[in-house]
């Protein structure tokens, strides 16, 4: 018995994604419900301002789970195609609850999945670079190995440098193109999302400062992203395990609770 408790202390990879998906629910449903109701007069900020804090618990828990799932899934091209996937089938949910049900297609928005597999195409470009690119702990190994010092030593000695300032200089050309790229889309949290991703992919192996640091680099967009510090602590808790349950579940919540809420103000006649 203890052994077992020892084993599955902790919370999971699907309790994280439980919580997350609790919190942007509260999240959007003060944008579907609340702010037409304030835009008619009624005073409800106290409780629009509180689930909207809420919710900001939720993408920097979503970015650490796609930052874990990039390095651990088996099919990094499947895990995209699934984002992308999905991505298109929530456009049209999206739209409708930004723009409080006046349309279906709104250029000037779209979805976090988009976000999300823009930076993800990003920290695989990275990744790309420091494993083809930038040097390798055998070709350094070599180099202090060696004692002479003729033409051909001197032109070994320098190629590591060319390689880390080519890898470098071609890590920040992917992140500029990642980052412009959910600019010009217009995706939800736009650039700050991408840089977000980036950053918490740099420091996956110190988790409580990614996931801050996630934090603080989202919050250079909207102070209020700092209401999502506490899920430093909740990933404290984490035991690295993806728990039990359907992923694919998380990935239809998204457009699917956006179309009930939707529909759910539709009927009720809040919009």
């Amino acid at each position: 018995m203890n052994k077992y408790i020892k084993q599955h202390k902790g919370i999971t990879g699907m309790t994280i994604k439980l919580i997350a998906s609790i919190a942007m629910f509260l999240d959007h449903a003060a944008v579907t419900f609340l702010e037409p109701l304030m835009m008619n007069g009624y005073q409800l900020y106290p409780l629009y301002g509180a689930l909207r804090v809420i919710g900001r618990l939720a993408f920097p828990l979503y970015i650490f789970l796609m930052v874990e799932g990039f390095s651990h899934t088996r099919s990094r091209s499947r895990y995209a195609i699934n984002m992308a996937i999905f991505a298109v089938i929530s456009e049209i949910p999206f739209d409708l609850m930004v723009t409080h049900g006046e349309y279906f297609i709104y250029s000037n928005a779209q979805n976090v999945f988009l976000t999300l597999l823009i930076g993800f195409f990003t920290i695989w470009g990275i990744d790309l670079i420091a494993r083809f690119i930038l040097p390798r702990g055998k070709m350094r190994n070599y180099i202090k190995a060696r004692t002479d010092y003729n033409d051909r030593e001197i032109m070994v000695n320098v190629m590591p440098e060319l390689r880390i300032a080519l890898g470098v200089l071609l890590m920040i050309v992917v992140i500029v193109a990642g980052a412009f790229s959910a600019e010009v889309l217009r995706t939800d949290y736009g650039m700050w999302g991408v840089l977000a991703m980036v950053v918490m992919y740099f420091l996956r192996s110190l988790r409580y400062i990614e996931v801050a640091a996630g934090v603080i680099t989202l919050s250079i967009a909207a102070l209020v992203e700092l209401a999502a510090l506490p899920d430093a602590i909740l990933i404290h808790f984490y035991n690295n395990k993806r728990g039990k349950g359907n992923k694919y579940f998380f990935y239809a919540f998204y457009p699917g609770h956006l179309l009930l809420l939707w529909a759910i103000a539709k009927l009720t006649g809040i919009i």
